[in-house]
């Protein structure tokens, strides 16, 4: 039953009438249903009589049904992959337009100020949708430095965006006996707009600002501002997902066990 299977997440489905909702089992969409219409009379029978009209009638609000959809971590992780491609392309195709339509109307009618009024709620509208994300999504300067550090990001590092704008990007969440490598792997990335991590996702340790270690899902793609080129990721907290991860292989492991002892007592 799906509550057995996914009971986390159906204690939220039933407490809401829709809406979405994100844990270590995955991602779930619901929708809430009312089939029936104010005073329809209901039916208890069955077989040949399973419409026939009764003396009672159901309210028709307190009868619904759940509509889920559901993803599974694993499908999220290769989506999240291809998430930040597309806040970019939204940004860039917003801006090229609004450049397109309003930039010679602008001049030629010597409204500047609208076409900047213009541009500037578009960077709003960016922003909400980055800032309306769980994921921690970061942008780094040529310089190593976070150039973008959204509220996702001071929910999962600890750092807020004041604390972290400017900052070595690797000394902020990278753990010091790794910090060597990968300042190797950027300067090769500034050269090429190659690297190891580059469009990949990988699960990696993180640190956070009071140094807890914790696991993390790595998602980072490369683009050029002014021919030099930058850094952009998605990072994701996957911490639930493997404790249940670890759990599942616990009972696996104690399944094996009572069926290894109960074949040698026969």
């Amino acid at each position: 039953k799906f509550e057995n299977t996914f009971p986390e997440a159906w204690q939220k489905i039933c407490s809401g009438a829709s809406g979405q909702y994100d844990n270590a089992e995955g991602l779930f969409t619901v929708a809430t249903a009312n089939p029936l219409i104010e005073g329809q009379v209901t039916s208890e029978g069955t077989g040949s009589k399973v419409f026939a009209p009764t003396a009672s009638r159901l309210d028709a609000k307190a009868y619904y049904w759940k509509v889920v959809s559901y993803v599974s971590p694993e499908a999220l992780g290769k989506a999240s992959q291809h998430l930040i491609h597309q806040y970019f392309l939204i940004y860039s195709g917003l801006s090229i337009l609004l450049m397109i339509v309003t930039g010679p109307l602008a001049y030629a009618m010597g409204k500047h100020r609208r076409a900047e009024a213009a541009l500037r709620d578009s960077e709003e509208k960016f922003k909400q949708i980055l800032n309306s994300v769980r994921d921690a999504i970061l942008m780094m300067d040529p310089d190593g430095r976070v150039a973008y550090w959204n509220p996702a990001g001071e929910t999962i590092f600890g750092y807020t965006s004041q604390e972290a704008q400017g900052k070595d990007l690797h000394v902020l969440i990278a753990l010091p006996r790794y910090q060597e490598s990968f300042r190797n792997g950027f300067s090769h990335f500034l050269e090429t707009g190659q690297g190891a991590v580059i469009d990949k996702t990988q699960e990696l340790i993180a640190i956070k600002k009071d140094g807890t270690e914790f696991p993390i899902e790595l998602s980072v793609v490369g683009f050029t501002l002014k021919n030099k080129w930058h850094a952009a990721g998605i990072i994701r907290d996957i911490s639930e997902r493997k404790e249940m991860q670890a759990s599942l292989q616990e009972v696996e492991r104690a399944k094996v066990s009572m069926q290894t002892a109960g074949a040698a007592a026969h």
